[in-house]
């Protein structure tokens, strides 16, 4: 897409940072004596300046090592940097750097054309190690991984397959539990909530779940009361859910893998992932909110109960089919990308959901959480241990001459030049001081022109 070259982002928290006072420690989740990891973290820029692409990389990244093997590649589609002939042409890389159960593990593979370029993956306990690294023409497999060296000495390493989701589908460990972390990976555009309002369905259908629900819709003043879900006649059959990890129950579609994704139930430390069974599918039940309205003949309030896709606003279904699959990576541990997230949302709405992944009390499990906005509000928001964002939690993306995305976090928006901890950090954004902001012609100038050509016309 819109980037060409090598951008790092980073979530790894800044040693002694503090914020007017505060360190905001609520913000990071301790990995060790000397890893500090945050909970949150945003990204502002233009329009068009590649906030979005940021996110689909990671997208990208996360659905490679996911995508079933059966289905002739685990490369999914993608645009490299087209605004120049030689970028156009050349390989597009990806790498994470990731900590499971107190080990870390580096991941990255570079693929063109539905072709592996090159694929490695490292873990390090005491000192980093190889698992494998892979060229197009050569791959060496370290001593330990057994399984892998099978699959290599069967010659069944397609170069249109990464080794990877190859070694997780013949039982790998290593490889399993890279592919248990990109499991509890997920990721929202911002007109697509609806997508994921199975979660919210699910937590309703248990009794110790649904108070939970309610309680955050009636902490947004949104005005319902309680939720209920009604039972419709359907001749369609719902398939039963597919197993993914081993054996024949693996998804051999692009739907059955949505569908994977989309069902996730277990935190990724303890072995393989599995699907979340619908106690009822949703596509046999109507959501109706209740709420309370005044009737004059009574003299008394009394309850309504309405549809929640046809009487409810479109700021309250995406929060609705947001809440579960919040909850459910707060209970369990994940990260959450959502991209434009205020779209529809009330700015205190969308802070209170930082909020939630901040709090210690709320996201025990150091899940995090990572987002584009335009909503700018959340720079002078105030939480309850002072800001809402610290400084290394702020990044910005802005386009280059050449049309390419440069990110850059706050703290090193300029080389040797820190910025203060008291700064306005809204008005000096919209400002500009930052960068990541349009800048805008003269509109009014143009319909002049337009209204002069006019009267010469005439």
């Amino acid at each position: 897409m819109s980037v060409r070259d090598e951008q790092v982002f980073s979530l790894v928290a800044a040693n002694g940072l503090r914020e007017k006072d505060e360190v905001l420690s609520d913000n990071v989740v301790a990995v060790s004596d000397q890893l500090d990891l945050l909970k949150t973290a945003v990204v502002y820029g233009a329009n068009a300046s590649g906030k979005s692409n940021l996110l689909r990389a990671l997208n990208f990244y996360i659905g490679s090592i996911l995508l079933p093997t059966r289905s002739g590649s685990t490369i999914g589609p993608y645009s490299p940097f087209v605004l120049d002939e030689q970028s156009a042409t050349e390989p597009t890389l990806l790498e994470a750097v990731f900590v499971v159960d107190a080990v870390i593990y580096r991941y990255g593979f570079e693929v063109q054309q539905q072709a592996v370029v090159s694929e490695w993956l490292f873990v390090r306990r005491k000192q980093e190690a190889y698992v494998f690294e892979r060229t197009a023409d050569n791959l060496r497999v370290n001593r330990p991984y057994k399984k892998l060296h099978e699959l290599q000495s069967n010659a069944m390493v397609a170069p249109s397959v990464l080794l990877l989701p190859l070694g997780a589908l013949f039982n790998d460990e290593t490889c399993q539990t890279v592919q248990s972390w990109a499991a509890n990976v997920q990721y929202i555009e911002g007109t697509e909530d609806y997508q994921f309002r199975d979660y919210t369905v699910q937590y309703l259908e248990r009794p110790e779940e649904k108070q939970r629900i309610l309680d955050l819709l009636r902490s947004a003043d949104l005005g319902i009361e309680d939720i209920e879900l009604v039972e419709k006649e359907s001749d369609i059959s719902v398939p039963a859910p597919k197993y993914y990890g081993g054996g024949d129950g693996i998804p051999s579609t692009p739907t059955a893998y949505g569908q994977l994704r989309s069902q996730l139930n277990k935190p990724y430390p303890q072995g393989s992932f599995r699907v979340m069974t619908a106690v009822k599918p949703l596509s046999n039940y109507t959501i109706r909110t209740k709420r309370l309205m005044w009737d004059a003949d009574s003299n008394a309030f009394k309850s309504v109960s309405k549809p929640l896709n046809t009487f409810e606003s479109q700021g309250t279904q995406k929060f609705f089919n947001l809440i579960g699959l919040i909850l459910l990576i707060l209970d369990k541990g994940g990260i959450l990308i959502a991209d434009e997230l205020d779209t529809k949302l009330h700015p205190l709405l969308t802070q209170r959901i930082v909020q939630l992944f901040n709090s210690p009390v709320t996201n025990p499990m150091g899940a995090q959480f990572v987002f584009a906005t335009h909503d700018t509000n959340l720079l002078s928001a105030v939480g309850p241990t002072g800001r809402l964002f610290r400084r290394d939690q702020i990044w910005f993306t802005e386009k280059d001459a050449k049309g390419a995305t440069q990110l850059y976090a706050l703290t090193d928006y300029k080389p040797g030049k820190t910025v203060r901890n008291d700064e306005l950090l809204e008005k000096n954004y919209i400002a500009g001081k930052y960068g990541g902001v349009p800048y805008l012609g003269n509109f009014d100038a143009l319909f002049e022109k337009s209204t002069n050509e006019v009267v010469a016309h005439e």
